[in-house]
């Protein structure tokens, strides 16, 4: 888990964005809502992020290309996920951040972890900012989401009938025994998965209203100055387009005034 948060978590931004009235020495790159994504921010998060490719990898020029606007793409995002945290006054405290560090610390020898960041090119203090900020955002989502997903027992029955034969097969042949607690498991299994089915989807429906809610404005001389390529007719007015021309990595016509972790 502390790899996958070092290596591919970092690359969704490691900063969280700064507030409208930034320093006037930072050149905003992207501003949504009232969120400011600098230059600097994304070449920072771009060069840790880095540390999740080859070195091979990262010198081939479409790759690099699609790796930063993926990395885009997820810094708005994120950006309006902290913005909506703030307006609904969801907060991280030391206290849930010390527990979630220590219980990634517990299965690492003493200085191994830091010991892997620094491998990895990464110094703690900008991994524990990332790891704040994925937490917060894993809060906003518990509370807005998470809460409000309902399992009801038809589900749960309808899931099991398709599946449980067949998972149950394969317990009993793993055992070598018929196993009486194997019911139970594959329920628990099915009560898992179709949360994390709901959440998705209640995701996704958020997101997109999100998208709809939030302007985001980029600043296309940079963009061009950073990556070589240009937008054309591109509209600003609604982030669905934004989006849609991020995730294409091309160069396209705007057309009208809008995605997750393990």
């Amino acid at each position: 888990m502390a790899v996958i948060l070092v290596l591919t978590g970092l690359i969704g931004g490691l900063v969280a964005c700064g507030q409208k009235g930034a320093s006037s020495s930072e050149t905003p790159l992207v501003r949504v809502g009232s969120r400011t994504i600098t230059v600097r921010d994304f070449n920072r998060a771009f060069e840790i992020g880095k540390a999740a490719f080859t070195h091979n990898a990262i010198q081939d020029s479409a790759l690099a290309h699609k790796a930063r606007i993926r990395l885009l793409n997820q810094m708005i995002e994120e950006a309006m996920l902290l913005d909506q945290a703030q307006q609904l006054q969801v907060l991280l405290s030391e206290a849930e951040l010390s527990t979630a560090l220590a219980d990634i610390r517990k299965d690492y020898p003493e200085d191994s972890f830091e010991q892997m960041l620094l491998e990895a090119a990464i110094s703690f203090a900008d991994w524990k900012e990332r790891f704040r900020t994925r937490l917060l955002i894993e809060k906003l989502i518990d509370q807005v989401l998470a809460q409000n997903i309902v399992i009801t027992p038809e589900e749960i029955g309808d899931t099991y009938r398709k599946h449980a034969d067949s998972e149950a097969e394969r317990a009993d042949e793993a055992s070598g025994e018929s196993d009486p607690g194997g019911i139970g498991r594959i329920k628990e299994i099915i009560v898992r998965q179709l949360r994390r089915q709901k959440l998705e989807e209640a995701y996704r429906k958020w997101l997109a209203h999100l998208n709809q809610q939030y302007t985001v404005e980029i600043n296309t001389a940079q963009w061009q100055a950073l990556t070589g390529s240009t937008w054309t007719g591109f509209q600003a007015d609604r982030a669905k387009n934004q989006r849609q021309i991020l995730d294409s990595g091309t160069d396209v016509q705007a057309a009208g005034a809008p995605s997750e972790a393990d």
